[in-house]
């Protein structure tokens, strides 16, 4: 529920939105995201189109044999959703879904820490 609550936050503050989701809770978080985006006053609510995916096998070797026993026992449909603020580019100009986006795991640039967060070893 916490998940949907913070993607309709995200949406009201006037971001992007895009979940990709095992679909473990879905009607779970797709209830927390419209209770939250009415208590936001929302209007109007954005569609939510739920899209079913398939993840890239590759991304099973991300996860331990726990996870995968899981997910097989209880994510049942995956899905992903766009949330698109009204400013956002038309259908014409979308982008690729999230399964698209990370089939490849070499083409995530690898993670630096930043330059003005040193760490001290010092108390």
């Amino acid at each position: 529920a916490a998940f949907g609550r913070r993607a309709a936050e995200a949406f009201a503050a006037g971001s992007a939105v895009v979940v990709a989701d095992p679909g473990r809770r879905r009607e779970e978080f797709l209830d927390a995201l419209r209770s939250e985006l009415t208590r936001l006053a929302v209007d109007p609510l954005p569609p939510l189109d739920l899209a079913p995916c398939a993840l890239p096998d590759h991304v099973f070797d991300w996860v331990s044999a726990e996870v995968r026993t899981a997910s097989s026992l209880f994510c049942g449909a995956p899905f992903e959703l766009v949330l698109r603020p009204r400013s956002a580019p038309s259908a014409a100009e979308e982008a690729p879904s999230a399964a698209e986006e990370i089939s490849d795991p070499r083409s995530c640039p690898p993670h630096r820490a930043s330059a003005d967060r040193s760490v001290s070893s010092e108390p």
